[in-house]
Order: C-alpha cells, then sequence, then structure tokens
C-alpha cells in the first residue's frame, strides 16, 4: 500500500537523509537534476564496494596483472563478519580452521550482489587497499569523498568490538547481530565528525554517470569494460529488495532494468543506482541515511517511497508514461 503523503513527510522528517539523482539519455547526457540536499556528506558502508570493483576491474582490464578466473584463496585469519547468509562471511561465525579457493569474478560477484565483507577486503588487499582506491577515484574528479577503512576495520570501529576471528570474538559478534541494524548515536556522530569513510549524493550520482556513459560509448577500452562488467553485476544485488527496487515495482510500464548496491551498518541506509527505462533513457540515484531512532522496516520503506516519487517524476516529467 502506498504511504500516504502527510504521513511520509512526518515519518520523513526523523530520518537524517540526503539523496540526488540524475535523468540521462543513453549517452549520459544530464536531461534532469532532483535531488535534497545533496552535497551533504554521510557515511557511505558498503556502497564503497562500488569504488573498490571500479578500481580493481579496470586495472584488471587494462594491465592484465590478474583475470577474471585467477583463483585466490582464502583461509582462516580473511573471514569477516557480515550476514551469516553471505557465502564467505558466514566462515567467520564457524571456529574451525577453513581455507576457501575463489575466482577473482567469485569475489567481485559475492562483493556486489551479497556484500560480502570478506571478499571485499580480500579483493581489497590485492590492489594495496583505500590508498590506491583513492589515488584512481580522485583522479576522477567526481566530488568530494573519504575513503580509509577495510570493511573489518569499519565493523571494529562501528561496533568498538574486535572482529578478528577467534572463538571469544565469534561469540560477542553473534550476541550483538540481532541489534546490527540499530542506532548507535555515538559512533555514527564520531563517524561524521572525523570525516572518516564519507561521501555526497551528488559524488555517488556522478559516479553512476560515468558508469552509464561509459557502459554505452561503444568503446572497447578497461573503462567501457568495467562499466558494462558492474551494471550486469548490480542487476544481481540480493541486498536491496526493500529499497529502490520496491519503489520501481509499480512503474513496470516504464522500468526495463534496475540495478543497484546497498549499504546498512546501525541506523545507517543507503542504496546507490540505476533505472534504465524503457525509452533507453536512464536514471541513476543515491540516497544516504543514518542516525535515525526509526524502525528498519520504516526506513526501508521511506527509501522505496521516494524512489518511488523520483521515478514517477522523472518519467512523467519526460513523457514516458506509457
Amino acid at each position: 500500500m502506498k504511504m500516504p503523503w502527510d504521513l511520509h513527510l512526518f515519518q520523513s522528517l526523523k530520518m537524517n537523509r540526503c539523496w540526488g539523482s540524475y535523468l540521462l539519455d543513453n549517452e549520459g547526457l544530464l536531461l534532469q537534476e532532483t535531488n535534497f540536499y545533496p552535497n551533504k556528506r554521510l557515511p557511505m558502508a558498503s556502497t564503497v564496494k562500488l569504488l573498490i570493483a571500479y578500481v580493481l576491474l579496470e586495472k584488471m582490464y587494462k594491465d592484465n596483472s590478474f583475470a577474471l578466473d585467477t583463483v585466490v584463496q582464502l583461509s582462516n585469519e580473511d573471514f569477516c563478519p557480515g550476514l551469516p547468509s553471505n557465502e564467505l562471511d558466514r566462515h567467520f561465525f564457524n571456529s574451525e580452521d577453513i581455507s576457501v579457493n575463489k575466482t577473482i569474478d567469485e569475489l567481485v560477484t559475492l562483493m556486489l550482489t551479497q556484500s560480502d565483507n570478506t571478499a571485499t577486503d580480500k579483493l581489497l588487499s590485492l590492489i594495496g587497499g583505500p590508498t590506491q582506491v583513492n589515488a584512481r577515484i580522485k583522479g576522477l574528479e567526481l566530488g568530494n569523498y573519504c575513503f580509509t577503512s577495510t570493511m573489518r576495520q569499519l565493523l571494529a570501529e562501528y561496533y568498538q568490538m574486535d572482529m578478528t576471528k577467534t572463538p571469544e570474538n565469534i561469540a560477542a559478534v553473534n550476541n550483538m547481530l540481532p541489534h546490527a541494524f540499530e542506532m548507535n548515536p555515538a559512533t555514527e556522530k564520531r563517524m561524521a565528525d572525523n570525516a572518516k569513510d564519507l561521501c555526497s549524493p551528488l559524488f555517488m550520482i556522478n559516479f553512476m554517470r560515468m558508469l552509464v556513459r561509459e557502459a554505452n560509448s561503444g568503446w572497447d577500452d578497461e573503462r567501457a569494460k568495467t562499466a558494462c562488467y558492474m551494471l550486469e553485476k548490480m542487476q544481481g544485488c540480493k541486498t536491496g529488495d526493500a529499497l529502490m527496487r520496491k519503489g520501481a515495482q509499480q512503474h513496470s510500464q516504464t522500468v526495463e532494468q534496475i540495478g543497484n548496491k546497498t549499504g546498512s551498518l546501525g541506523s545507517i541506509l543507503n542504496d546507490v543506482g540505476f533505472v534504465k527505462l524503457k525509452n533507453n533513457n536512464w536514471i541513476v540515484y543515491a540516497f544516504f541515511s543514518c542516525c535515525s531512532k526509526l524502525p528498519l522496516l520504516r526506513r526501508q520503506a521511506i527509501i522505496a517511497y521516494e524512489c518511488s516519487e523520483i521515478i514517477n517524476f522523472q518519467s512523467c516529467e519526460r513523457g514516458l508514461r506509457l
């Protein structure tokens, strides 16, 4: 059921949020922009995995230092907490010694579709950590952002816990899991004040616009290959069904494809992605939020509602309703 606008407005005022959206043609030309505090910087959480994927894939296609079928070994010290259903993160919760082999393609797929933290940190280590990601991303001149932490470091800072795999830490993380998506106001304020691991919606929609432009450029270089690969993988995201994907359900007459990457940590709830319309125009969007006492389901509903309104507004404005 669609939320009445007055109820939505009342609820959304309790949610520290900001967002931005572009309507693009098939070549990435800007047709329209809508936003709400698009320059406000909030924690990226797992949406930073898009940047990690871009830098890794571009490097792979450019210098052939590794390939999608390159096999990587993961051992006990690699396993990081995450959703216990995630293919690699679940091994953190098993106290036995475990060794797993995965290809680069499998690791990137797990990172972008399941938001697997173990896969993310392993890939990040292969390209030299946040420093190397920053060197490449800042060169793209997309806007202001800050990336400093591995997933293990980010989790340790947020929950103030040791995230290395030991029997004691496994027990502590298990006890924390029921409260993993509740607000920790002191930590979220500290993250914002320290300006660590933050970006703005404007930065992310500029990044998504770049992917759309490069994927449709017709070129055969490393940037075009990277963009095509990422947009395809984002369509398989399994963590965002309650966000933009839910908001797009009522627009089946105009929507052809949806791809996204979410980020969730405490009350931080983010969604970044694209909607390809049936007339070959694209909507790219970024929604960031944190420091909210609202329950998770209500925060998800607000994002889904506002994303639906973005699609409705931008498609109707351009006469796309069929």
